[in-house]
């Protein structure tokens, strides 16, 4: 069992000021996200590598969504992979390994890959080269993230000049969506639309984001 901190504390009483500020409903006995204790924050290169495989996930994805066929879409994945010195491979997640595999996905599949793009919104904001996170009414810019990275062209050059977030920063936030989350969820259970214009696909990616950037979830 882990330790409440004073900072963990005091992240859930700044989240719920500002979840009040927002007109955002709240369940002030929501438990913290994450334990300041439990966590453990990747490095810049292995948040750098995460970026590049979930963002070929993201394109190859778009690319079957526009009626790319299996073969054709190989060569974004390439791309990629080429930016990741051929260890693409070793990098994607199962599941992601099995989505790219798949020479006929369905449109669940299609639907579910296609939002990974709030992933690396989410990664990019964590190696500091996204100033802040928006609030999550609406996507990420898609074609900004793509740029970014394309322009890169290497792990390297995408952590210079880059000045990670700290597990604080990265703790406060990731909370923050947490109860988003739970307003989300709340709304969809009493039959009504989200408050305050949220956007519970943004913020399920951005969970599932987090997860990984706090090793909770491996």
């Amino acid at each position: 069992m882990f330790n409440i901190s004073d900072n963990d504390i005091n992240r859930r009483k700044r989240n719920i000021a500002l979840l009040q500020n927002q007109s955002v409903p709240f369940f002030a006995g929501l438990p913290l996200f994450a334990f300041e204790t439990e966590v453990k924050i990747p490095t810049s290169i292995n948040i750098a590598k995460r970026i590049v495989a979930t963002l070929a996930i993201a394109i190859y994805c778009e690319a079957r969504r526009d009626g790319a066929t299996w073969i054709d879409a190989q060569k974004y994945i390439q791309i990629m992979d080429e930016i990741m010195y051929g260890e693409l491979d070793s990098e994607l997640l199962p599941d992601e390994r099995d989505f790219i595999a798949l020479q006929q996905p369905d449109m669940h599949q299609l639907a579910k890959y296609g939002w990974r793009y709030e992933r690396c919104y989410v990664y990019l904001w964590a190696l500091g080269a996204v100033k802040e996170l928006k609030y999550p009414s609406g996507i990420c810019d898609v074609a900004a993230i793509t740029r970014y990275v394309m322009q890169a062209q290497s792990l390297q050059k995408l952590v210079t000049n880059t000045k990670p977030r700290t597990k604080s920063e990265i703790l406060d936030v990731a909370d923050l969506n947490f109860r988003y989350d739970w307003a989300c969820n709340n709304a969809y259970i009493n039959g009504t639309e989200n408050p305050a214009k949220l956007n519970n696909a943004v913020i399920y990616e951005r969970l599932a984001a987090f997860e990984w950037l706090l090793c909770i979830s491996q």
